[in-house]
This record gives structure tokens, sequence and C-alpha cells, in this order.
């Protein structure tokens, strides 16, 4: 018979896991991201035509990467400290000029969107 000891070791090992590697994506996300399309992301002001197109796919990056944190919280993968952060950075994200304006255009069920994912978004907007 396993042992609960066991398990519940097995579980804080795995959230760890989880833990880390959503960090270090996020890392890599931010890496890939450069300083003008960070600019241009927060910005209220209209896109340059030269970074609409790039602009665009980091917030659509950086949204799938909150879907993916979302879906591990969901799972139980995510303690309720950690995911209060995250839920706050969603919500600052959310609030940005044009991730609204790309949420509103391109985030829905029909586009394969989790609707749990669309239904907290929108709480944002």
């Amino acid at each position: 018979m396993i042992n609960i000891t066991v398990i519940m070791d097995s579980k804080k090992k795995l959230r760890a896991r989880f833990s880390y590697e959503i960090r270090k994506d996020g890392i890599e996300i931010d890496k890939s991201i450069s300083q003008d399309i960070w600019n241009a992301i927060i910005s209220p002001k209209v896109l340059p035509k030269h970074l609409e197109e790039e602009t665009k796919d980091k917030i659509g990056d950086l949204l799938q990467w909150y879907a993916a944190i979302y879906r591990q919280r969901r799972f139980g993968n995510i303690e309720d400290d950690e995911w209060e952060v995250h839920l706050k950075l969603i919500g600052i994200y959310l609030d940005m000029n044009h991730v609204k304006k790309y949420w509103k255009k391109n985030v829905s069920l029909e586009k394969g969107w989790s609707e749990d994912f669309v239904k907290l978004g929108e709480k944002y907007l």
C-alpha cells in the first residue's frame, strides 16, 4: 500500500516543478519581446505600422501563457498564494489598451479559448 506521505510529497514536488516551469516560460517570453514591442504594448497610442504584427503576436503569446497558467490552476497545480500573484498580473495586463483590443477581437470560444479563461478575462475588461 502506498504511504500517504509519499503521495503528498510527490504532489508538492509536482507543484514545485509547475511553478518553476511557469517562471521559466515567463522569462523566455519576456526575453523574446524587444523594448520597442513592450513600449508599444503598454502605450495608449496607436500602434506604429512597423510594429503592429509583432506586437499582436507577442500579446497573443502572453495571453496563451496566462491561459496555460489558468489551466494549471484549474488542475490544482498552482497554490493559492502563487495564483493570487498571477491573477493580479493578468488583471494589469488585460487593463492595457492594446491587450483589451486584442482580447475583444481574438479571444473567444469560437477561436479555441477555454470558456473559463474567457470568463476570467471578461471580468477585467
